[in-house]
C-alpha cells in the first residue's frame, strides 16, 4: 500500500517496494503524489529530501494540517526511518 496523509492531501508512492501498492487515485482523485525508492528512504539525507518534497506538496494543496510544521516534519522523519531503516550496505 502507498503511504497516505489525507489531511494534507498527499501520498508517498514507494515505487520499488514489493509490499507497496500504487496510490489509489480513484479513492483520492485530487491527492498529490510524491514518488520515492526504498534506497532513498533508507538513506537519511535522501529521506530528508523526500520528506521536504512531501511538505512542499502538502503546502501546495492548501490543505489544513499540512506536513510543513517542524513537529510534523520530525514525526515524518521518525516514521520513515522506522519503516525504512538503513540497510547494512548503505554508504
Amino acid at each position: 500500500m502507498a503511504l497516505y496523509w489525507p489531511h494534507s492531501n498527499v501520498a508517498l508512492d514507494v515505487t520499488d517496494d514489493p509490499h507497496s501498492m500504487p496510490v489509489d487515485t480513484d479513492a483520492f482523485p485530487h491527492i498529490r503524489v510524491v514518488s520515492a525508492t526504498c534506497a532513498e528512504l533508507r538513506n537519511p539525507a535522501l529521506r530528508r529530501q523526500v520528506a521536504e518534497r512531501l511538505a512542499r506538496a502538502a503546502r501546495g494543496s492548501h490543505a489544513p494540517g499540512a506536513l510543513s510544521s517542524l513537529t510534523a516534519q520530525a514525526q515524518l522523519q521518525r516514521f520513515l526511518a522506522t519503516a525504512y531503516p538503513p540497510s547494512s550496505d548503505a554508504a
